[in-house]
């Protein structure tokens, strides 16, 4: 259904914010799934500025 785990992670975030399963703490508890997710995918997300000096 999701073309990489991007995508995915995208979608799971997304979801998580607009529909407010919880009474507080949507943005965190979908920032944390994620990043649970991209782990889980053997992917990462690095700031640009943090890129720039590991490559």
């Amino acid at each position: 259904m999701y073309p990489t785990p991007i995508h995915k992670a995208a979608a799971l975030i997304e979801s998580l914010q607009i529909n407010h399963p919880f009474i507080d703490r949507n943005k965190r508890t979908g920032y944390v799934m994620m990043r649970m997710l991209l782990i889980k995918t053997d992917w990462t997300l690095m700031h640009r500025k943090l890129r720039n000096i590991f490559s």
